[in-house]
């Protein structure tokens, strides 16, 4: 299959998937088995449905067969996971990771890793400085103020959310976290893709801009409590969607927000992390690459 391409001398590899790319994968691996592969870099992007459980099988294989990579990056709307043990294969090197796998209308948790593989990912993948998926989303039922941590008075319940982000939290070098998919986006839109009229008031009234920096602020506390390094947090999903005409008071325009991390002083003395609105991220974070990604 390769006989004018020397893919062991490959440094970069980005794939649109089509009809084939499993071959591709699974001649590569043996290829690769024949060698020392120099690839550091690959993307795969645009996974047809029809293909998709193909395409990470074959994928699967070609990650075992070699290691080195720096960056990683998958995006499919319909993919089956990826398996983790591929993944860490890469640990020693693996600085990028982008793995998208379920579109932002998605609840299903077998779209999304759970804390077990993250943790997995964690331990593995001690270089790691930029991270990019999608959480299984949250109970769209609970309110914002109750997404981490517990109610007054009731036993603390950890939820698949905050396992997770436990988990991300003890990855030692990560600065740059983007999250895909947030809880109400499924609210959001008619089937048309236009926004709702409904919601295009809530912007209008400044409703999303305090639900998002809320929960920026959340979720930034609750991985510097569990010792996190992260300067850069995003909210920002895959697909092109419609977006606000006007940027809020932030500089935020629908449906992406982004956060850096900076601290307060509470009343007993100590150093709160919270989250500062960025609005253009490119000037203070220019090596955000998982930021580009759409």
């Amino acid at each position: 299959m390769f006989q004018r391409i020397n893919v062991l001398a490959l440094q970069t590899l980005t794939i649109y998937a089509t009809s084939g790319t499993a071959e591709i994968f699974r001649a590569m691996a043996s290829s690769f088995a024949q060698g020392v592969a120099r690839l550091q870099h690959l993307r795969l992007v645009r996974v047809p449905k029809s293909e998709a459980a193909d395409v990470v099988n074959g994928l699967d294989v070609f990650l075992l067969s070699f290691s080195g990579l720096r960056s990683f990056r998958l995006h499919c709307d319909d993919c089956d996971l990826v398996d983790v043990d591929g993944i860490v294969n890469h640990g020693e090197t693996l600085k990028v990771l982008s793995l998208v796998v379920g579109g932002i209308h998605r609840k299903e948790a077998d779209k999304c890793f759970d804390a077990v593989d993250l943790q997995q990912i964690a331990t593995a993948c001690t270089a790691l400085e930029q991270l990019c998926l999608n959480l299984y989303e949250i109970d769209t039922d609970r309110l914002e103020s109750d997404v981490l941590g517990s109610l007054p008075g009731v036993p603390p319940v950890y939820n698949e959310f905050e396992e997770a982000l436990s988990a991300i939290s003890s990855i030692p070098k990560l600065r740059i976290l983007r999250l895909t998919n947030a809880p109400n986006y499924r609210q959001v839109y008619h089937r048309s893709g236009e926004l709702m009229h409904s919601f295009l008031r809530s912007l209008q009234r400044g409703e999303q801009r305090y639900a998002f920096k809320a929960r920026a602020d959340g979720v930034m506390q609750y991985l510097a409590e569990h010792g996190s390094k992260i300067q850069f947090l995003a909210f920002s999903p895959m697909e092109h969607l419609k977006k606000a005409d006007n940027p809020d008071k932030h500089g935020h325009s629908w449906p992406d927000y982004y956060y850096y991390r900076g601290r307060l002083t509470d009343h007993k003395g100590a150093d709160i992390a919270v989250a500062r609105p960025l609005a253009n991220w490119q000037e203070e974070f220019p090596d955000a690459n998982v930021l580009g990604e759409v």
